[in-house]
Formats: C-alpha cells, sequence, structure tokens
C-alpha cells in the first residue's frame, strides 16, 4: 500500500512539474508570426457600401438632370445643382451629385454626402461630411472631413483632415500637418507629386534553410548582409546604416532602421518603430507602440500592396512612402 501511495505521488510531482519543464526545453519563439489572411479589412468598404445603396435607387446617375431633386429611401435626397455658374460658398443640406468638373468655393459645408462624375477641387476651409469622386479629387489646404472619402487620385493640402478613412485607386499625396486615421492607395506619399520611378524590384538572395538571428548583445553591423529568416531581439534593436536583412524582424523593445538599411521581410514591434532616412521595409509593418518614418524611407514596392499597421500613432516626413494600406487606433500625422 505503501508503495502504491508513493508511486502515485511521484506522478502527481511528475504532472505538477511537466508544463515547466516542457516551457523551458522546447525552443522559445522561434517561428514568423502568422497572419491569417481571410480576414483583411476591404479599404474601400466605406465607398463600396455607399456606391451599393445610391445605385439600389439610381440606375445612371447621369440621366439625373441639372437642378432635380431626387428621394431615397429614408427621406434621403440627391441634390443635382446646376453647374453653368461655379457652387457658391454655402451649407449643401442633402447629398449633393455633380456631374461635370467643379471648383468648391472656400469654406462651403457638406453635411451629407458629395458626389462627384469628374475632376473636383475642394476650396479651402470646406467642411466634407463624405466624399466620392470618380476622377482626381484635389483639397485645398485646411479641408476638414469627417467621414470617409474616396477618388481615383487624391491630392492633399496642408492641414487638412482626412477623416476616418481616405482610398485612392492610383495615388494619395499627403501635404504637411494632415492628419489620418486610415489610408490606401497603390502609392501613398508625403510632398510634391511627381511620377514614381522606381519600379518593384526582387533582390536575388538564396532562401536560406531556416536560420534566426537572436543576440541580445549585439545590432545588425553596418553595411553587412544577414541572410536569415528572422531576426529576434528581447530589448532594443538597431538595424545598422546600410545593412541589408533578407528576413523579418520582431522586436519587444524599439526598433531602428538607420539610414539606407533594407529589410526584405516583415517587421513586428512591441513598441515604437523608427524607420531612418533612405530606409527601405519591402515587406509590412506592424507596431504596438508608434511609427515615424523620416524623409525618403519607404515599405512596401510599386505594385505589390504592404501594410503599416500601429496602435500609437503615425508620424510621415517628406518624401516618405508607402505602397498600400495605411492604419493606426492612435493619431496619424505629416510633419
Amino acid at each position: 500500500m505503501l508503495i502504491i501511495c508513493l508511486a502515485l505521488f511521484i506522478v502527481m510531482l511528475f504532472f505538477a512539474f511537466l508544463p515547466g519543464w516542457i516551457e523551458i526545453k522546447r525552443k522559445k519563439d522561434d517561428k514568423s508570426m502568422h497572419i491569417n489572411n481571410n480576414y483583411v479589412k476591404d479599404p474601400e468598404y466605406f465607398a463600396k457600401s455607399f456606391k451599393k445603396l445610391l445605385l439600389k435607387r439610381v440606375k445612371d446617375l447621369r440621366a439625373i438632370e441639372d437642378g432635380q431633386e431626387l428621394e431615397l429611401s429614408k427621406g434621403e435626397i440627391i441634390n443635382c445643382p446646376p453647374q453653368n455658374i461655379e457652387p457658391a460658398s454655402g451649407s449643401y443640406k442633402h447629398i449633393t451629385l455633380f456631374k461635370q468638373a467643379v471648383s468648391i468655393m472656400p469654406h462651403s459645408q457638406f453635411l451629407k454626402e458629395m458626389v462627384c462624375l469628374k475632376q473636383v477641387q475642394v476650396g479651402q476651409g470646406t467642411l466634407l461630411r463624405a466624399g466620392l469622386c470618380k476622377e482626381g479629387c484635389y483639397l485645398a489646404n485646411q479641408v476638414q472631413v469627417i467621414r470617409w472619402l474616396d477618388a481615383k487620385k487624391i491630392v492633399a493640402g496642408e492641414n487638412c483632415d482626412l477623416g476616418i478613412s481616405a482610398t485612392a485607386k492610383e495615388m494619395l499625396l499627403l501635404g504637411k500637418g494632415c492628419h489620418f486615421t486610415r489610408l490606401y492607395a497603390p502609392i501613398i506619399k508625403v510632398g510634391v507629386d511627381g511620377v514614381e520611378t522606381v519600379q518593384a524590384t526582387d533582390l536575388s538572395f538564396p532562401k536560406p534553410a531556416y536560420n534566426a538571428f537572436w543576440d541580445d548583445s549585439k545590432d545588425i553591423e553596418e553595411g553587412k548582409l544577414y541572410e536569415v529568416n528572422i531576426v529576434k531581439r528581447h530589448g532594443d534593436l538597431v538595424v545598422k546604416p546600410g545593412a541589408i536583412v533578407t528576413g523579418s524582424i520582431k522586436g519587444y523593445g524599439k526598433i531602428t532602421i538607420a539610414n539606407q538599411a533594407t529589410v526584405l521581410g516583415n517587421v513586428f514591434g512591441r513598441k515604437d518603430v523608427i524607420i531612418e532616412a533612405g530606409a527601405r521595409v519591402w515587406g509590412d509593418v506592424f507596431s504596438n507602440g508608434m511609427v515615424e518614418m523620416w524623409p525618403d524611407s519607404s515599405i512596401g514596392q510599386i505594385g505589390k500592396c504592404k501594410s503599416l499597421v500601429t496602435r500609437d500613432g503615425i508620424k510621415l516626413h517628406q518624401n516618405s512612402r508607402i505602397y498600400g494600406y495605411v492604419s493606426t487606433d492612435g493619431e496619424g500625422i505629416v510633419l
């Protein structure tokens, strides 16, 4: 009997320490973070939903006559003002449709959605609840978007507020002092309009067998090539100037991608991520802290949609570029 009790005691003791023993023996955090792409948000959700509701009632917006008011469901009205003269500064209380290219006078107010079938220029200080433009949308300084804006191309002047979401099918250009929460375009650029000349490139590095670089005492040295799948760091990490990392980076402290350094994979940060002047990240950037992009830095490549997602905010400097999707739970601002 004593032997049986002793055996049971040893078994119970073994099971008590088994989880801890397994945790010590197994490899820690040695795999890249898995991202389930089946649950990706549609960046153009607002625009697509509005168009779907609009086209249920109006099959062809061009058929609406100038000066006509058309009642939709739930008391909503589409107003198509005459365009033989420039729209006067004032308040537009209904959904407003412009069928021709239009210039909105400064300090106008659109209390409902604005729909433009051609190019639109929005005057300084205009308040816009939401906007849908089939061609270019050019915002003067200090335009405030309350909800969302969707166009073929968006150019935002200085100190504009782009609301909850701004999406463009070709390019989105941001002026100094712009505020944003979510952005999407094949090319998102801060500063002067211009033609992108840098094309998508694939550096031909042989893909190594699984290889992790994890050394809490060393940074990624200047000008060196690191052919690894993942670089991991418990503390702060600096990828020094000119270094190239062929894989991804996962850091639990502050991550700094220094001047002219390149990361071909993704960057996952528990804290702030700083991408210095001329540095490039070809993959996605996710951070529980803040992300700051210095002048001439970039995330992604032309023709390859990538994401910049943060919790605590985003700071973009002049001529920084993102190719794809931007989202923050904090404040996004152009410096």
